[in-house]
């Protein structure tokens, strides 16, 4: 997959908003997921779906928090409403699989 200059501008957007975000003391689950789904132009969302993953889930120290905030922001990008829609799950998926 070749990555084009405007796939970087994106990143380097979302990145700055969920630095604003994280400054002003939210985790970075919570902080990524409000810096791609504004960078998104996504409608708002809950930012606090995102807190019980801050520190690797539960401050445990698994999973990159960061990294689910990320992958909340794609599947909020879509979405989905229905478990009758296979395409859009898929799509869901393949964009996870390519853009994280």
């Amino acid at each position: 997959m070749e990555i084009k200059n405007e796939d970087f501008a994106f990143a380097e957007k979302a990145a700055e908003r969920a630095e604003q975000e994280f400054k002003k003391g939210f985790n970075c689950a919570e902080a990524t997921l409000k810096g791609v789904a504004d960078t998104m132009e996504l409608p708002p969302c809950p930012q606090g779906i995102a807190t019980a993953f801050g520190g690797g889930i539960g401050r445990c120290g698994s999973l990159c928090s960061a990294l689910t905030g990320a992958i909340m922001a794609i599947s909020l990008s879509f979405n989905r409403t229905s478990p009758e829609n296979k395409k859009e799950y898929a799509l869901i998926l393949d964009s996870t699989c390519r853009d994280v």
